[in-house]
């Protein structure tokens, strides 16, 4: 059996998800110019579609230059368009202590039940296999391939 990585520390600032409304003091309409310096960095891969901290597991979506959706990732969770990539650990969390990996069962405890939950039967890179819908976000749960147990593998933020 192949060895575990061990994560990285996380990178960057520890930054709280709010639903609706952003992630941190990065809102719904910043620019990039707003993001890098809240970041304290500037983006790792910048295109007109995407500002992107993949060691921080962030991925900040823009029209116009302005963010326009927020994904969080989980640590090794594959970079989208760049097979050789994965996503970093992300610093934050979903108040009050929500965190990327967790199962389902302790996601729920934390934040509450879903309005709505969807199966995800198409095959992924992901391994994605559930989505919980509540109001201003998305999460999705990726089957952990050492344990088949779900892990939170994604959050995104939904503008209200």
């Amino acid at each position: 059996m192949p060895a575990r990585k061990t994560p990285k520390r996380p990178t960057g600032p520890s930054f709280a998800v709010e639903p609706g409304q952003g992630l941190g003091p990065i809102r719904f309409g910043s620019t990039v110019e707003t993001v890098e310096r809240h970041m304290q960095a500037k983006c790792e891969q910048l295109t007109d579609r995407y500002c992107r901290y993949i060691a921080a597991g962030i991925e900040l979506e823009l029209t116009s230059g302005a963010v326009s959706g927020i994904v969080i990732h989980r640590y090794q969770r594959p970079v989208a368009g760049d097979p050789t990539k994965t996503w970093g650990v992300f610093a934050g969390g979903i108040p009050p202590q929500a965190f990327m990996m967790m199962v389902p069962e302790a996601v729920i405890e934390q934040i509450g039940k879903p309005k709505r939950t969807e199966v995800v039967t198409a095959e992924n890179p992901n391994w994605t296999v559930r989505r919980d819908f509540y109001d201003g976000m998305v999460l999705e749960y990726d089957k952990n391939r050492a344990n088949d147990r779900l892990m939170l593998g994604q959050v995104r933020v939904i503008k209200r």
